[in-house]
């Protein structure tokens, strides 16, 4: 994106901007027949924005009833509206590469911290929490609750209030996403969590050995492999980690 049109949308979030740039886009060839909207990295590129913040777009543009979407393939509604609701109206909360781009900033550098502040009960707590995860597989809300406890936990391990809060409202955010909720009912779950469990191993496994490099490691692989999991991105692209 332009740095004159990302100034000119800055009050928005960033994904809505982008999600206004491709709906103007469908509307002004979507009548053509021979005309499809581009994939997601050639869009990425033509609007000079990361790959995850047009899933971002697309998402919302879906859940807005704009597209339809199966799989990889996109596809423009026959009875798209000729101009574009604004941006502030789709406006659904935080996108889920948005959310797990920040995900990916704070949560590394907490385990980092946490490793070497770990207390006997934190590590118990974890286990716990990684032993629920492990029992829930093929029961997503009660797998999506220990997954969720678990980081909580290892956040409060740091002994910061204000990471602890961030981190927790992170998650608040994540858990009241209609973005999110509509990319999960989309996965394949069930095959997913057993890598997510094999990664809250490796984290554990760091903190146990209070190795704040290893835990950082960890941590930022798990948030990485979600982030391709779920959304596609590549886990060497996007945000630090």
């Amino acid at each position: 994106m332009k740095q004159d049109s990302a100034a000119s949308q800055r009050e928005l979030r960033y994904y809505l901007a982008v999600a206004a740039q491709i709906h103007n886009m469908i509307t002004e060839h979507g009548g053509r027949e021979d005309w499809r909207l581009p994939p997601d990295h050639v869009l990425a590129d033509m609007l000079r924005v990361h790959a995850g913040v047009v899933r971002d777009a697309l998402l919302v543009l879906e859940i807005h009833g704009v597209i339809e979407r199966e799989e990889h393939e996109v596809r423009l509604r026959p009875d798209v509206p000729p101009a574009h609701p604004r941006p502030g109206e789709l406006d659904l909360g935080p996108g889920p590469f948005e959310l797990l781009e920040a995900r990916l900033a704070i949560e590394p550098a907490a385990a980092a911290l946490a490793a070497n502040r770990i207390t006997n009960a934190d590590l118990s707590l974890l286990r716990r929490h990684l032993g629920q995860m492990e029992q829930a597989v093929g029961q997503p809300e009660a797998a999506a609750l220990a997954d969720r406890l678990f980081h909580l936990a290892l956040a409060r391990a740091t002994g910061n209030d204000l990471i602890t809060s961030t981190i927790t409202g992170l998650w608040t955010m994540r858990d009241d996403s209609l973005c999110w909720e509509r990319l999960l009912a989309r996965c394949d779950l069930l095959s997913i969590r057993p890598l997510w469990i094999a990664d809250h191993r490796a984290v554990l496994a760091a903190l146990s050995e209070h190795d704040p490099d290893a835990a950082c490691l960890a941590m930022s692989r798990h948030i990485r492999h979600v982030m391709q999991q779920l959304l596609g991105v590549p886990t060497g692209q996007g945000a630090p980690g």
